[in-house]
């Protein structure tokens, strides 16, 4: 869903991973979702690049 064409989907995902980031593990958050945040962060839609950003906080 982070390679969807309708930056509202990407937005969402960034969203739910900022509540979900907190229930997992350090080692599968840094490993497997910090990746997709990465990749959004730098969308080319700046609410995308937002919540991506929050959600990149929101795990550390």
């Amino acid at each position: 869903m982070a390679g969807d064409n309708v930056p509202n989907v990407r937005f969402n995902v960034a969203k739910s991973i900022l509540r979900l980031g907190k229930m997992l593990d350090q080692s599968v958050a840094q490993q497997q979702v910090k990746p997709v945040l990465d990749k959004l962060k730098a969308d080319s839609d700046i609410d995308v690049q937002y919540y991506a950003l929050e959600a990149i906080d929101g795990l550390k």
